[in-house]
């Protein structure tokens, strides 16, 4: 390792703090007792645009849900399954009530007492035949509505619940806590996305998406100028030391619980750094599944689509490795196949970057924090419908007044 990244990632494990490792360290122990991840793929016959929920049931309480998914069509992806996790049951709902009936088809896949120690099951194929062939076993014993924000047994994020971005739980404490102990800030229901006002059918949601150890306040001055007679800001709130494919995965699920509340037809999304990725990310799920209908442009404000060099030297010699730390390291999977799906034909990409480095370690061409050889990734820019450079920092993107203008004008050409 060159002796110039040598010496800065000493500084940032000395900044860090031995307190915030140990509580890493015990969040991650605590979090991989209580979770596995495992890949589920639901497939129904006879269904174009039919509603699907895929529903993790618990082990020792017939009926009870711990968690669901909402599925507009066939769809893969890994779901996180509390150690209490029984089955997983899909169900056809046909009178879109939210509600199992013994007349809707089902599938249902038991799982094995091994995910209550830990260990993942292999993948899961739920087919759900045409028509029901025998009375469920296991089925929800009452409507989904009432476990609309559930993720486990006991912890809900929240979808649509009303704030301010003074909130005190829009903290820069709050923010770090959401990196250095992902599972206290889920537990302490932290996360999900929360709206300033009443859903409005007539103006179209913008959603804002906060990066490492960030918070929604930190939009603030990008909201100040966002015409509110024509947009309704959204803010997704996440603890982002988790892998970034569970980050992207739980915003999927919330906008196809949000979508089928609301029916809105229109979405954009605004996304500061690593939050561009979990963006990024969901979008190749949603192109993947041809669900999300409704995205219509995607703002990325600086954002590390090549990783970063820190992340990975983190992997590599951090005595407690954060998760998202994989997620971005360069040389690590998911840096590599961020890309390996076209963005969703209805939806454009606006890739904003700065290089103002006011860095003290980094002296390559970038603004302080990510070089520009990462924001501006070959793949990104032959994907992007447009790309722009402002002279300002990585923060200082949020509150630059040329880049505001930008994100304005980008989303009031995208209403027309």
């Amino acid at each position: 390792m060159p002796l110039l990244r040598l010496l800065s990632v000493c500084a940032a494990l000395l900044l860090a703090g031995c307190g915030n490792f140990l509580n890493l360290k015990q969040n991650l122990e605590e979090y991989q007792s209580h979770y596995t991840a495992a890949p589920i793929s639901v497939r129904a016959e006879d269904c174009a645009n039919c509603l699907l929920f895929a529903v993790i049931m618990a082990r020792d309480e017939p009926g009870k849900v711990l968690s669901f998914r909402l599925l507009t069509q066939d769809e893969s992806w890994r779901a996180l399954l509390p150690k209490n996790a029984g089955s997983v049951f899909a169900f056809r709902d046909l009178d879109q009530d939210f509600t199992y009936s013994a007349t809707e088809p089902y599938a249902e896949f038991p799982l094995p007492v091994s995910v209550s120690a830990g260990q993942a099951p292999d993948a899961m194929l739920l087919h759900i035949p045409a028509r029901p062939s025998a009375p469920a076993g296991n089925p929800p014993g009452s409507s989904l509505l009432g476990a609309l924000g559930a993720i486990a047994d006991g912890f809900h994020l929240h979808s649509g619940s009303l704030t301010t971005l003074d909130d005190p739980r829009f903290s820069a404490e709050f923010a770090r806590q959401g990196m250095w102990e992902a599972l206290d800030f889920i537990r302490q229901e932290r996360a999900g996305i929360y709206f300033l006002e009443p859903y409005d059918a007539t103006r179209t949601p913008v959603l804002f998406v906060h990066g490492i150890s960030g918070h929604p306040g930190e939009f603030k001055a990008l909201l100040a100028s966002l015409d509110r007679r024509r947009f309704q800001p959204w803010f997704f709130y996440y603890p982002s030391g988790l892998e970034i494919p569970t980050v992207s995965s739980g915003l999927h699920s919330l906008l196809s619980k949000l979508h089928y509340q609301h029916r809105f037809t229109d979405l954009h999304i605004v996304a500061h750094s690593m939050g561009g990725l979990a963006v990024r990310a969901l979008l190749a799920d949603c192109e993947q599944a041809r669900s999300c209908p409704y995205l219509r442009s995607f703002i990325s404000l600086s954002s590390p689509f090549g990783g970063d060099w820190a992340a990975q030297s983190g992997v590599d010699h951090s005595p407690v490795v954060m998760p998202v730390w994989r997620s971005m390291a360069r040389q690590g999977p998911f840096m590599r196949t961020l890309f390996a799906r076209p963005l969703p034909r209805q939806l454009s990409h606006h890739a904003g970057f700065g290089f103002l480095n006011e860095g003290l370690f980094s002296h390559k061409s970038g603004d302080g924090v990510i070089p520009l050889e990462s924001q501006l990734r070959a793949e990104m820019q032959q994907q992007a419908t447009s790309i722009r450079g402002f002279n300002t920092t990585h923060a200082g993107i949020l509150e630059d007044p040329a880049a505001i203008a930008w994100v304005m004008a980008l989303l009031e050409q995208a209403a027309h």
